[in-house]
């Protein structure tokens, strides 16, 4: 799975790295590194499926 266009799928509909590292409960750091492509492309199974919950069930924000 491509982690990085998931996570700026999530920042199109209106939510910043903060935000999504709230969501998610992690650092922005760490989003910022996923959503650059700088992290690997192994992230922790939590992390992933909470990415992907945002991603579903969150509505835009524009």
């Amino acid at each position: 799975m491509n982690w990085t266009e998931k996570v700026r799928q999530i920042q199109r509909k209106g939510y910043t790295q903060q935000e999504i590292a709230n969501y998610v409960g992690c650092s922005q750091s760490y989003i910022g590194l996923i959503a650059t492509g700088s992290r690997g492309g192994r992230i922790s199974f939590s992390i992933a499926q909470r990415i992907i919950e945002m991603l579903e069930k969150m509505p835009d924000k524009s």
